[in-house]
């Protein structure tokens, strides 16, 4: 899955796309359920099994940093649509934007 993405006069997007990795081609996600975070630019996003977390990032007027998280689950198995949600955490990373993200050892 692929979220968000950004166009000129600093534009931010907030669709979702699914890359088929048999076929080499991505696909635009149309039925998308949950509240989706709004749209950003400089975020990070970190795949874990079928989940997608999105943290941090800068508003598309450059007017704040965000600070929350967002999870989009995909259904691949089942016919549902993509869901956001937005999970509880017990701390928040500082806000901020084009922050890194690896897998833990």
């Amino acid at each position: 899955l692929l979220w968000g993405g950004g166009g000129s006069h600093n534009l931010k997007f907030n669709d979702v796309h699914w890359f088929d990795t048999r076929t080499l081609t991505w696909t635009a996600v149309e039925e998308v359920s949950g509240e989706p975070p709004c749209a950003r630019g400089g975020c990070s996003l970190v795949a874990v099994g079928n989940r997608v977390l999105v943290f941090c990032g800068r508003a598309e007027d450059d007017s704040c940093l965000f600070d929350g998280v967002h999870m989009l689950t995909s259904h691949p198995q089942s016919g549902r649509p993509p869901q956001w949600t937005r999970p509880r955490v017990r701390s928040k990373p500082c806000g901020g934007a084009a922050a890194g993200c690896g897998p833990s050892p």
